[in-house]
């Protein structure tokens, strides 16, 4: 009689993101309940003898589907001699493609026949290239031990190394307590899972530089990977790592490119499945500078306010707008005098050590700040009413203008904070008088003639 330790295999998938496809024939293990050393309808025995339950050794547990189930035993720990059964299927298992399953299993602990005590045990699932082959462990459960008399879904996934075209059912006993017993029912039909391809590095929406590394993953083997976008040589392909299903992709962007990118990754998959995955990401500016003082008279102020998101700046060049230009091998504050008033296209160009370049423009006008430039002071007044000289008429005046007049004594007879070319010298003689013109604290002195 065989010892024996039970386990029960129940399936039902309910997997989102599948597709539905048909493979195994009689999942559910149906047969006449109480055969010995028989396979369900469909099945072969690849090794005597499993059992279609319930019904045989005192076995009594409720099938959790239809009116049967099968039962394997394992009378030693080492695997090859586990009854087993398989299937041819009505579709190939591909290589790569991603499928899933369920199952039930069960123990039946002590029983009434004195050779079966409680074990733990796993059932295996094997792809073949011929009837009752090994050629692949495709899924293994979890423990089930010899108290697990319940039925208990288990799920499973597996992803083939090569095409198969049957699988192979058998149990392995784990722990050495006589014989092991397992009971399979309900095993759900393979399930095709459909691909997924994934960014994970950089983030969606990260600012980057011209050139940079973005990384992914898939949950199945693709036939290849291609990344699209705006950056050179779109598209092209990423480098895979079949260990961890990881891939990346090295990116350069041309050197002045700025803005916001869409990457799209796109994963083709066995049986012609197509999957993808979108990420944003940002391309900031890099050069930048803040400029002061536009006065002709004095130097004007550029400073360097650039930044890179990874390397460093290794150049700066400037173009003043005048036909001059300077390369710095630092940043910084340079001053530049020019030498006209004009308005001028300022440029700073900078580049970096992995080869990122950025350049910016800016617009400045010189003026000529200096009010005494253009500045006339008269040295005479006439005050006739002829319209020639009435007043003592400065060209060119500013707002709070100070005027002094002073006669030849040193006497101050005349003095104005706000000073409007109004004076016409009433009320004074002819004759040499002296004046103080301080314009935006900047001081003119002088005489200037009355005559009457």
């Amino acid at each position: 009689m065989k010892r024996i330790i039970f386990i029960i295999l129940f399936s039902s998938f309910r997997i989102l993101d599948s597709m539905a496809q048909t493979f195994v024939q009689n999942p559910s293990f149906e047969g006449v309940p109480g055969s010995s050393n028989t396979a369900p309808t469909l099945w072969v025995i690849c090794r005597p003898s499993p059992d279609i339950q319930p019904g045989f050794a005192c076995i009594q547990t409720p099938p959790s589907h239809g009116v049967s189930y099968l039962g394997l035993a394992n009378q030693n720990v080492a695997s090859l001699i586990s009854e087993s059964i398989a299937q041819q299927l009505l579709d190939t298992l591909r290589n790569g493609v991603k499928y899933c399953f369920s199952i039930d299993l069960a123990s039946a602990g002590f029983n009434c026949a004195s050779n079966i005590f409680p074990n733990d045990m796993r059932l295996e699932v094997w792809g073949g290239t011929t009837l009752c082959g090994n050629d692949e462990l495709l899924w293994q459960s979890p423990i089930v031990t010899g108290n697990d008399t319940l039925w208990k879904t288990h799920k499973g996934y597996f992803t083939p190394s090569n095409n198969y075209n049957f699988i192979r059912l058998r149990l392995l006993r784990i722990t050495n307590n006589f014989v092991a017993y397992i009971l399979l029912d309900n095993m759900s039909d393979f399930c095709i899972v459909k691909p997924k391809i994934f960014f994970t590095s950089p983030n969606e929406n990260s600012n980057q530089t011209c050139s940079f590394t973005v990384t992914g993953k898939t949950d199945s083997m693709p036939a290849s990977i291609q990344l699209a976008g705006k950056f050179s040589g779109s598209p092209l392909s990423a480098i895979f790592n079949s260990a961890d299903t990881s891939w990346q992709a090295n990116l350069t962007y041309a050197p002045l490119y700025k803005g916001k990118d869409t990457l799209i990754v796109t994963g083709m998959f066995a049986n012609g499945y197509v999957t993808r995955d979108t990420l944003i990401i940002n391309i900031p500016a890099m050069a930048g500078f803040r400029s002061e003082n536009f006065c002709l008279e004095d130097s004007t102020t550029f400073t360097d306010t650039s930044i890179v998101i990874s390397g460093n700046i290794i150049e700066w060049k400037w173009y003043f707008g005048d036909g001059n230009s300077l390369t710095k091998t630092t940043g910084g504050i340079e001053k530049y005098l020019y030498s006209a008033p004009n308005t001028y296209n300022v440029s700073l160009k900078v580049f970096t050590d992995l080869g990122c370049t950025d350049s910016l423009t800016k617009q400045i006008t010189i003026t000529d700040c200096d009010p005494h430039t253009n500045i006339f002071i008269p040295n005479m007044v006439t005050p006739n009413n002829d319209g020639l000289n009435d007043k003592f008429y400065i060209k060119s005046i500013t707002p709070n203008t100070h005027v002094e007049i002073y006669n030849r004594w040193g006497e101050k007879i005349y003095e104005n904070d706000d000073y409007k070319n109004d004076w016409n010298g009433a009320g004074y003689s002819e004759g040499i008088y002296f004046f103080v013109i301080r314009i935006n604290s900047k001081k003119h002195s002088g005489w200037l003639q009355i005559v009457k």
